[in-house]
């Protein structure tokens, strides 16, 4: 896909395309396979929060859904949401956001009436 104006998706994704297997695709096999990997590259989140840290990874998306709805059910049938894990992890993540509140907020109301006091 030389030809191609190539983006980081498209130039990642031949990378890890065995050589011998794309000696042997035609030129319209190619150009599919260059428009999905586009198509794909191109979602953008308004939120993308990309952290690891002592071997664990944690992603955090936000932005606009552009599944279908059936890719959402059968996303939701491979991955559902409701396990022990996630759970465990969704319960530390909330105690840390409220704990931090309730430790920020006296100071934040301090802090907001000396400027107006």
């Amino acid at each position: 896909m030389q030809n191609q104006a190539e983006t980081e998706d498209t130039r990642a994704f031949w990378n890890d395309v065995d050589p011998k297997v794309v000696t042997d695709l035609n030129a319209q096999q190619k150009q599919a396979i260059y428009v999905a990997v586009q198509r794909r590259g191109n979602a953008r989140h308004a939120a993308d929060i990309r952290l690891s840290l002592f071997g664990y990874f944690l992603v955090v998306l936000f932005g606009r859904e552009r599944r279908s709805q059936n890719r959402l059910k059968n996303e939701r049938t491979r991955r559902p949401v409701v396990t022990f894990n996630n759970l465990l992890l969704i319960a530390v993540l909330w105690g840390s956001l409220i704990y931090t509140l309730y430790s920020l907020l006296p100071h934040a109301i301090k802090g907001l009436l000396s400027l107006f006091l």
